[in-house]
């Protein structure tokens, strides 16, 4: 984009869903000693981050550690979570031209676009299981929840073991 800050800029409103796909993880690092730098981000493998002798990782936002466990977040699946943002800010934008659902407070995050809307919040998971485990307790109780019979047997034995307890109940079909 030119204006040095590694593309954080980008007006999502007025770019492509093309430019902001072929630009998708280019993080170039800026004032560093070395000109041979990555221009996208590396995948990040580690399941666990140093912390400091205490023992405590703080919070993030009081200037802690951002990073904890992979499952809970690490700086691959953040840059996932930030595209994907992204897109849907591209997407809801050319598929009307009033503020989209995701800008209602609930699901707004902190950080907002250039025209000044809040950006969706995205959540990429560890795995299904997690995914599966969020969007039940997001919903509310009691639920009822349709299953197809040959679904990953976690998440019916989940169902009835542990959801049930929240007044879930779930059918296949």
């Amino acid at each position: 984009d030119g204006n040095g800050d590694g593309g954080k800029s980008t007006n999502c409103r007025q770019s492509s869903l093309e430019t902001i796909l072929s630009h998708a993880g280019m993080t170039p690092q800026k004032n560093t000693q070395s000109l041979n730098q990555p221009i996208c981000q590396p995948i990040h493998l580690a399941t666990t981050y140093t912390r400091p002798p205490s023992g405590d990782y703080g919070n993030a936002e009081e200037g802690g550690e951002e990073w904890v466990y992979t499952r809970m977040g690490n700086p691959t699946r953040k840059l996932l979570e930030d595209v994907m943002s992204d897109l849907e800010v591209v997407s809801s934008s050319s598929s009307s031209s009033s503020p989209s659902s995701s800008s209602s407070p609930a699901s707004a995050s902190k950080e907002t676009t250039a025209s000044g809307e809040h950006k969706p919040v995205t959540c990429a998971f560890a795995s299904g299981m997690a995914a599966v485990s969020s969007i039940i307790l997001a919903l509310p109780q009691p639920l009822h929840v349709i299953i197809p019979d040959d679904i990953y047997h976690g998440v019916p034995t989940q169902l009835k073991s542990i959801f049930v307890q929240r007044g879930v109940e779930y059918s296949t079909v």
